[in-house]
C-alpha cells in the first residue's frame, strides 16, 4: 500500500483509534523495510473533532455532501453572472442544505463516539461554507483527509496548507473509498516513536483548544456586541422616557394650579350660594309678616 491508501485507511478509523492505528502502519512500514513511507505515516496529524465529523461526513454521507458541493458551483456561476434572483433561491436551499449537514453530522459522530459539542458544529458549518466558496476545498473536504476545519470563504480564499493530511491527494472515485479501516497486527514502536507521537498528538489537543477558544471568542464578543447594542438602545429608550415624565410632570403642575384655582371658585361660589340663601331666607320672613305668600 502507498501513502495516500494509507492515509484513507487511516482517516476513515474512529479518531478514538487514530494514533493506535497509526503507530500500527508505521510499524508495519519500517517492518517492510520501507523506513520513509514509515517516517511519512508517522508525520499524519490526528484530525480534530470537526476535521473527524467532516471525514465520517465525507465516507458515510456522500450523497449529501455532494448536493453541498453542486449547490457551491451553482452559488458561484450566479455570482459570475451577477444573477441576483437566482442568488436568492440558492441562498435559502443553502441555509437548508447547512441544516441537513449538521443534523447529519451530529447523528454520525453519535453513531462513532464522536464528541458533537457547538464549536465542533461551528467547525463543520465553516468547512461546509468553504466547500460552497472553493472547488479545491470541496476535492479537500471529499478526499475525507482534513485533520482541522476549514475557514477562510469570507476572505475570497482558503487555505488548505494545514488542514489535509497529504498536500497532493486525489479524490479517488467514490466507489473504492474505504469505509472501514483493516487493521494489523504489527509489533510496539520504539520508545522514541512514543514520544514523538505523543508530542504531535499535544500539539493537536493544543490546536483543538485553540479552536474551540477562537470558537468561543468569537461568540463572546458577538454576544458582547448584541449586549451593547440593547444596552444603547434601552439607553435610548430611558432618554425618551425621561423626557416623556418631564413633560408628563409639568402637565400635572399645570393641572394642580388649575384644582387649586377651582378650589378657590368653589369656595368663593359656595359662600355665595350660602350668602344668597341667608338673603332669600330673610326675605321670605319679611312677606310672612307682610301676610304674603311666597
Amino acid at each position: 500500500m502507498d501513502l495516500s491508501e494509507i492515509a484513507q485507511d487511516l482517516y476513515a478509523a474512529p479518531p478514538d483509534e487514530f494514533i493506535a492505528a497509526r503507530k500500527e502502519s508505521v510499524a508495519a512500514a519500517r517492518a517492510s523495510g520501507d523506513a520513509e513511507l514509515g517516517k511519512a505515516i508517522g508525520a499524519l496529524r490526528k484530525p480534530s473533532a470537526a476535521a473527524a465529523a467532516v471525514n465520517l461526513l465525507a465516507r458515510h454521507s456522500e450523497d449529501l455532501l455532494q448536493e453541498v458541493v453542486d449547490l457551491g458551483e451553482e452559488l458561484r456561476a450566479a455570482q459570475e453572472k451577477g444573477d441576483g434572483t437566482r442568488l436568492r433561491a440558492l441562498n435559502d436551499e443553502r441555509k437548508t442544505l447547512l441544516r441537513r449537514v449538521s443534523a447529519d453530522c451530529a447523528e454520525l459522530a453519535e453513531e462513532y463516539g464522536l464528541s458533537y459539542s457547538s464549536a465542533v458544529s461551528n467547525g463543520v458549518d465553516e468547512t461546509m461554507k468553504a466547500v460552497l466558496a472553493d472547488p479545491r476545498a470541496a476535492e479537500a473536504v471529499q478526499a475525507g483527509l482534513l485533520v482541522s476545519a476549514l475557514s477562510g470563504a469570507g476572505l475570497g480564499f482558503v487555505d488548505l496548507a494545514d488542514s489535509v493530511a497529504l498536500r497532493d491527494f486525489e479524490l479517488k472515485p467514490r466507489e473504492t473509498r474505504p469505509k472501514e479501516r483493516r487493521l494489523k497486527v504489527v509489533p510496539d514502536l520504539p520508545e522514541d516513536t512514543s514520544r514523538v507521537d505523543a508530542a504531535r498528538d499535544a500539539v493537536t489537543d493544543a490546536e483543538e483548544l485553540v479552536e474551540r477558544a477562537e470558537t468561543e471568542l468569537g461568540a463572546s464578543e458577538q454576544a458582547r456586541d448584541d449586549n451593547e447594542s440593547t444596552r444603547t438602545r434601552l439607553g435610548g429608550r430611558i432618554n425618551e422616557l425621561r423626557a416623556e415624565l418631564k413633560d408628563l410632570q409639568a402637565r400635572v403642575a399645570e393641572a394642580d394650579d388649575v384644582v387649586r384655582d377651582l378650589d378657590r371658585a368653589v369656595v368663593q361660589a359656595t359662600r355665595t350660594r350660602d350668602a344668597a340663601r341667608k338673603e332669600l331666607e330673610r326675605a321670605r320672613q319679611r312677606l310672612e309678616r307682610l301676610g304674603g305668600t311666597p
